[in-house]
């Protein structure tokens, strides 16, 4: 059975938004880079939001707009 490596499987085409955009905004770019996830950047930190996150807040009825 294949086994790939993280290298065969990996992206390096990362995108990723500003903590201050709204969640629709990140949305909207993971959608035109048809991406599953997305890296929120504030200063040095970093965090990943992720098609799960963002079913789980629209089930919450999250506003993505604010």
């Amino acid at each position: 059975m294949f086994f790939p490596t993280l290298g065969l499987i990996a992206t390096t085409d990362v995108i990723s938004v500003d903590m201050y955009h709204t969640i629709q905004d990140a949305l909207d770019k993971m959608h035109e880079h048809n991406h599953r996830s997305i890296i929120v950047v504030n200063k040095t930190l970093h965090y990943i939001i992720t098609t799960k996150d963002i079913i789980r807040l629209r089930l919450e009825r999250v506003d993505f707009s604010t």
